[in-house]
């Protein structure tokens, strides 16, 4: 595959992976998502609908709590959440 094929190669619009890396590739008309974070998505909003019975609005510190936790689930699927694959 050369530079300009690999550039239209679709990639998840999360993570960075590519089609021929990830496991499974959700495409949409303008961004894509793999199955990975899709994953890691669904258990972020499971556990926001334990929360939204806890407290109406997240607050800033819940939200860096969150981030943090969504980069460690990356992390141990074995993505690097700062470096596109």
């Amino acid at each position: 595959m050369d530079g300009v094929e690999q550039d239209l190669e679709p990639t998840c619009a999360f993570c960075g992976g590519r089609r021929t890396r990830v496991r499974r590739l959700v495409i949409g008309l303008h961004v894509a998502i793999c199955g990975d974070c899709v994953d890691v998505a669904r258990e972020i909003l499971d556990d926001e609908e334990a929360l939204a019975v806890q407290q109406e609005r997240p607050d800033r510190e819940w939200l860096e709590a969150e981030n943090r936790r969504l980069r460690e689930l990356l992390r141990d699927r074995g993505i690097d959440p700062g470096v596109p694959r």
